[in-house]
């Protein structure tokens, strides 16, 4: 369903103390990308997004496990381009956002696993309740520039939203494209 891209979340880095070699990063919401997709009905495939996501985090180039993120998702502007399911899914039998109007994603520990590639594992907090999640992340750096682009695989199930799950598919797939700028000192 639809649900979670929340997830989606996690990509950028934010940082309460930083770490000696780390620089701070915001999230520009305009280049960002929150997206998921599930089943409907056990075999269509059918998508969705949230359209507005902000957060901050801090990366270290020589330490990236060092990294942090923090990602809120605006559950409000979730769609999957239908107006009158949009508001189904925004009710008090799925998202319920009028009592949970944010997802947020805060990292727990990156895990390099390559050049530019890190897990990323983190508290994934969606209809007020909260989950380990990893997101298997690619990420460039180029100046004051962050480029991540992320996948996870989420259920929500896991999250209190289990209505109608034999007509929409309980397995939902994240993908995420994001950019954040260094900021200034």
């Amino acid at each position: 369903m639809a649900m979670l891209a929340p997830f989606a979340l996690m990509m950028l880095f934010a940082a309460s103390a930083l770490p000696a070699g780390a620089r701070e990063y915001a999230l520009r919401p305009d280049t960002t990308s929150v997206r998921f997709s599930y089943h409907q009905v056990g075999f269509v495939r059918s998508d969705g997004r949230i359209e507005r996501a902000s957060g901050m985090g801090a990366f270290d180039p020589d330490r990236p496990e060092a990294s942090s993120v923090e990602v809120r998702l605006d559950m409000a502007s979730l769609t999957i381009g239908n107006g009158w399911f949009d508001g189904k899914l925004k009710g008090p039998d799925y998202f319920d956002v009028a009592h949970f109007p944010q997802a947020t994603f805060r990292s727990t520990q990156v895990t390099a696993t390559g050049p530019d590639k890190a897990v990323i594992t983190g508290d994934l907090t969606l209809h007020g309740v909260t989950r380990k999640v990893s997101l298997t992340a690619v990420c460039r750096r180029t100046g004051g520039m962050i480029a991540l682009s992320a996948r996870a695989h989420i259920r929500r199930s896991d999250f209190g939203i289990d209505r109608d799950r034999l007509l929409i598919g309980d397995d939902i797939d994240l993908d995420i494209a994001a950019t954040a700028l260094a900021i200034e000192d």
